[in-house]
């Protein structure tokens, strides 16, 4: 149960603001808003991602997925996480099958990463989230840095090929 809030945490930390007439999906699939089994609550509340901000960075060991949300949309980040939760819990009580579900991309390489031993840490503050993922084996810190890369690229496209962080303080 653990680890599935922790996936929906990540899940969010992949993807910046989505707002306007952005597509929910990129072409290669690394993305899919609509299809994914947890990102589909996401946009359940087309109101959420428009008002939060996330980055995925490359550390030394792995990753840092940073989040932040705007307070008047906790209730429905927290409702979104609920739902991912719940999706993952079936997946992994097998009452519902990974060959019966959707997963874009990302979910799919962060799952490896779960299923490969990578350690997971999230501090929570009021607004802010941050979650680490964490390896000594230098081929997991390899895979987790080209998902951090991967992430970037892929929401340029998403975003239309602008700076998803452009005109953002950070």
């Amino acid at each position: 149960m653990k680890k599935s809030l922790l996936l929906a945490a990540l899940v969010l930390s992949a993807l910046p603001a989505l707002a306007g007439d952005h597509p929910l999906k990129t072409p290669s699939g690394w993305f899919d808003m609509e299809n994914c089994v947890f990102c589909r609550n996401l946009v359940s509340d087309p109101q959420l991602l428009p008002h939060c901000q996330w980055e995925t960075l490359p550390t030394a060991d792995g990753l840092a997925f940073v989040m932040a949300v705007q307070p008047e949309y906790a209730a429905s980040l927290k409702k979104a996480n609920a739902a991912m939760e719940a999706a993952g819990a079936k997946l992994h009580s097998g009452e519902m099958k990974m060959t019966d579900v959707k997963m874009c991309g990302f979910c799919t390489a962060y799952g490896e990463l779960m299923m490969g031993g990578v350690q997971f840490e999230t501090v929570r503050g009021d607004v802010t989230e941050v979650s680490f993922a964490r390896s000594s084996d230098p081929k997991l810190v390899e895979k987790m840095h080209a998902i951090a890369k991967r992430n970037k690229d892929e929401m340029a496209i998403l975003m239309g090929g602008v700076d998803p962080h452009a005109g953002h303080k950070h």
